[in-house]
């Protein structure tokens, strides 16, 4: 090697460890040896103008060569950490311009410009650019000064300007979700018949008998009654349902269906012992033994004795070991009865006779039981097959409602005529403005659920908790009157939400004065809550709770959105939510004087006078004042916007007190 080659790698070498030694961040290992990185960017920069003096030397050694390559990718990488951390005041500055230029809201003081956002969508696109600024490195005092005076001035701005657009969506998007819900749950027909499993000999008549249109419990007219067809014995029977305490809903084999008393059914034979169940030699006889509960007997014959309160049912029974007893009829249990599925009584699809013409007549029997369910019965005839709808209320054209609807079909099974059951009767509320449209609707169809009572109770407890006794039938009626109404509440307050984006659009409209605002929006408030009370008594077929809770529904809805209007919409620019709360102030004290005559029944004293007693009734009388005291004051509010303050007057009971007079 020649001795210039051997001065080239020695200064190479030299170049290498000076780089090295400039750096100034130092670090010592666990064996105490010390290493070094560069601690700027101005250090890396420097680190590679030396790297470059080197590449250009004559170097032979291929380990400086090794360790110059490695030092130069160990100073880019740190050059990328350290450009990444450099400060950017000129972007940021940049960036701080462009939010300053977005506003619109331009005024002059002192002949220097001032801006400010005029709306929500200036906001929040610099809200966006001083995101973007604040995740930058900056290191001008007076451009973190600017930031910080730019964030004052968006989040006053925020406070004064009304977000409206946001409140309206937030708002549509809640109310088209409670209408799509409402109309999902009007068209869901939840109508199903249910299977039965039982001994085809149990519902085979024992005895010759009818099939009636409706039970005899029923308090129909007598012309209900006699609309039967005559059921031969031995004729085989499917049960549907059971209603009352001696009514099955039965199908025969030509497939009329109608009611059957239960007596008539060979199955009514087989009955189960209660607990304490006594039976007797004959009726009139004292005790001979008391059954077992759940003692199985059967039934051979039935009679009724009268007595002075009434009269008393007695079956005469065949015991397990064949002796022959009569017992009390209401000591057994109906074996009949068990897995047959119980009719609703209350169960009922409120309807017009218009809307009722047009959805029946003209229909297939197929058609018009899935729109309203299996008719109570359906007889056939040589030249007309009759169908009995008892579940239809039909309010017909005089207002009166009828309950019950017959529908003949003809021989291509299509309806051709409808026929009311019963002389109807006169309903007030049916003369509501718009209570026939709601019932047109038909929308208690919903209700179809209910066709079937629940074999078992939900809450078995509660159930015979309501029925003890008198104070648990008054509890039940309170608590359930109270769950009622709060049902209500809740229901009624979805019509609100429905008006509520129609509502705010008047609320927010800078055009209409506050009494305007508040006039219109009752009146939204008032038509929307009022088309669900129709509902909710057209579902009930009540009207004075349903009453009671649609007016308060109303008027505590209206307090409140009064009381947003007058705290948060200014009375001069009619701006919403731009309300400042500027404190209050007592103005004073009131009273408030009120008096009652009260009263205290002594009994009766008697006097002598002569020979002759008297008896006097005697009372005591007073007067109570009643004095109450109210703390007066005013609410200071102030426009964000205009500036215009105004005040709002209170009253708030502080004290009460009585004293005879």
């Amino acid at each position: 090697m020649s001795e210039n080659a051997k001065d080239q790698n020695s200064e190479a070498y030299e170049l290498l460890e000076n780089m090295n030694n400039m750096w100034s961040d130092v670090s010592t290992d666990d064996q105490g040896e010390e290493s070094r990185t560069p601690a700027s960017l101005d250090e890396v920069n420097a680190s590679m103008a030396i790297l470059e003096e080197f590449y250009s030397m004559n170097v032979t050694i291929k380990e400086y060569k090794d360790w110059a390559d490695s030092l130069k990718d160990m100073l880019a990488t740190y050059k990328e950490i350290f450009e990444s951390e450099e400060p950017k005041d000129d972007e940021v500055a940049q960036l701080l311009e462009e939010v300053f230029m977005l506003w619109t809201e331009i005024s002059y003081h002192d002949e220097a410009e001032y801006r400010s956002p005029k709306n929500w969508k200036e906001i929040r696109a610099s809200r966006a650019l001083l995101k973007k600024a604040n995740m930058m490195t900056v290191e001008d005092d007076q451009l973190l000064a600017r930031i910080e005076e730019l964030e004052d001035v968006l989040n006053s701005a925020e406070k004064k300007i009304p977000n409206h657009s946001s409140r309206v969506i937030a708002s549509l998007i809640f109310s088209v979700v409670i209408l799509l819900g409402l109309v999902f749950l009007l068209s869901w027909n939840t109508f199903e018949l249910k299977e039965v499993s039982y001994d085809a000999e149990w519902f085979t008549t024992g005895q010759n008998g009818n099939l009636f249109w409706t039970t005899l419990d029923d308090k129909e007219e007598q012309k209900a009654i006699t609309r039967k067809i005559y059921l031969p014995r031995n004729t085989k029977l499917e049960p549907l349902g059971r209603k009352g305490k001696s009514w099955i809903q039965v199908k025969t084999p030509n497939g009329d269906f109608g009611f059957i008393d239960f007596k008539l059914l060979n199955g009514s034979k087989h009955r189960k012992a209660k607990a304490g169940a006594r039976i007797f030699m004959k009726i009139g006889a004292e005790k001979e033994d008391t059954l077992t509960s759940g003692s199985m007997v059967t039934v051979l014959e039935r009679k009724t004795q009268k007595v002075n309160y009434g009269s008393i049912d007695y079956i005469k029974i065949k015991l397990a070991d064949g002796k022959v007893r009569w017992a009390r009829d209401k000591q057994f249990e109906e074996l009949i009865f068990e897995g047959i599925p119980k009719l609703n009584p209350d169960y009922f699809i409120a309807t017009t006779i218009a809307t009722a013409r047009k959805q029946i007549l003209g229909k297939t029997k197929e058609a018009v039981e899935k729109r309203y369910g299996i008719a109570s019965s359906f007889f056939q005839t040589q030249k007309t097959d009759q169908a009995y709808y008892a579940q239809l209320v039909v309010t017909d054209t005089n207002n009166r409602q009828r309950k019950g609807l017959i529908v003949n079909f003809n021989k291509n099974d299509t309806a051709f005529n409808l026929n009311y059951i019963d002389e109807g009767e006169s309903r007030f509320y049916n003369k509501f403005p718009l209570m026939n449209f709601v019932r047109s609707q038909e929308y208690n169809k919903t209700m179809a659920y209910h066709y079937y009572l629940p074999d078992q109770p939900l809450i078995k407890w509660w159930t015979e908790f309501k029925t003890s006794n008198w104070l648990t039938k008054i509890i039940y009626w309170v608590l359930g009157i109270v769950y009622l109404t709060l049902c209500l509440f809740i229901f009624y307050s979805l019509a609100r939400q429905l008006v509520s984006p129609l509502m705010q659009v008047f609320t927010y409209n800078r055009v209409f004065a506050n009494g305007f605002v508040k006039f219109v929006n009752f009146l939204l408030m008032f038509l929307a809550t009022y088309m669900f009370f129709l509902f909710a008594v057209t579902i009930m077929d009540i009207w004075f709770l349903p009453l009671i809770a649609f007016l308060g529904t109303v008027i505590f809805w209206y307090i409140i959105h009064s009381h947003f209007v007058e705290y948060d919409r200014c009375p001069s620019c009619h701006t919403m939510y731009s309300a400042l709360d500027k404190g209050s102030t007592k103005t004073g004290k009131s009273k408030s004087t009120s008096y009652e005559h009260k009263e205290k029944d002594l009994g009766y004293r008697s006097r002598i006078e002569g020979n002759i007693e008297y008896r006097e009734h005697h009372y005591q009388t007073w007067s109570e004042k009643t004095t109450d005291i109210y703390q007066h004051s005013l609410d200071h509010r102030s426009c964000a916007l205009c500036g215009y303050e105004w005040d709002i007057a209170l009253s708030e009971k502080i004290d009460s007190y009585t004293e005879e007079v």
